[in-house]
């Protein structure tokens, strides 16, 4: 557990044989908090964490890849949801906190961050770009973070939102469901009018079978995830295509 500035979270960083890449900064959604991004264990001290499946995926990936994790809960502990308007600054400051004291880089502002966002997280995320403490370019402004990439998730982006966008180039991605909350269109005209990295991802559906459990979550047996996929089966909610 890690507090920078007025909030708390949970970190990861990568071996120590792995150059050090860059922050992915985690943003959750509504009714959820930075445990979830991290399991319960002695030695981190978060009686609280839950380490959900595919956050876990989302941060052994990262540090495979060379990157740091930080995950941050929204000050709002009530509905748990961020504040898009209020808490950007915030949040860059406490990224630019957090790296200068537990990655030890001392110049923070020229250290690569990339935002991942999930619902009012990612809404978030997408104001991050014009907030006062973050700048896309890290070398115009001595004190405010390097932001190089966003990423939201079944995030609403306002037409405001997508303006920064074009206005501060960070590449971008946007991922959503079945029924997008967000104007892909517009995502798109950010790599066509600006040549931004951009790019939009439809979530699939993914068929459950005996293993899928398994095979996504480390510390289940086949045999729980064929128990599981049984009462799956026995309930009624699977489909013929599972």
């Amino acid at each position: 557990v890690v507090h920078v500035e007025q909030y708390e979270g949970v970190y990861h960083i990568p071996d120590a044989n792995k150059d050090l890449r860059g922050l992915m900064l985690a943003l959750h959604g509504c009714s959820h908090s930075a445990g979830d991004w991290s399991d319960r264990d002695s030695s981190n001290d978060c009686p609280t964490c839950l380490a959900l499946p595919e956050e876990m995926h989302i941060v052994r990936a990262a540090l495979e890849r060379g990157y740091a994790v930080l995950a941050l809960s929204s000050q709002n502990r009530r509905s748990k949801c961020w504040d898009a308007a209020r808490e950007p600054d915030l949040v860059a400051k406490a990224s630019l906190e957090f790296i200068r004291t537990y990655l030890h880089v001392p110049a923070p502002e020229t250290f690569p961050v990339t935002a991942l966002g999930v619902s009012s997280g990612g809404a978030l995320a997408a104001k991050l770009p014009l907030s006062a403490s973050s700048l896309s370019s890290s070398s115009e402004a001595s004190g405010r973070m390097s932001l190089v990439a966003i990423c939201t998730q079944v995030a609403h982006l306002s037409a405001s939102a997508v303006q920064e966008l074009r206005s501060s180039h960070p590449a971008a991605v946007a991922v959503y469901m079945e029924s997008p909350r967000i104007s892909v269109d517009e995502v798109l005209a950010l790599r066509e009018e600006h040549g931004v990295d951009a790019m939009t991802i439809q979530a699939q559906k993914l068929p459950l079978s005996p293993l899928f459990f398994s095979q996504r979550i480390q510390e289940m047996s086949p045999k729980l995830s064929h128990e599981l996929f049984a009462a799956f089966q026995r309930s009624g909610l699977l489909d013929e295509n599972h």
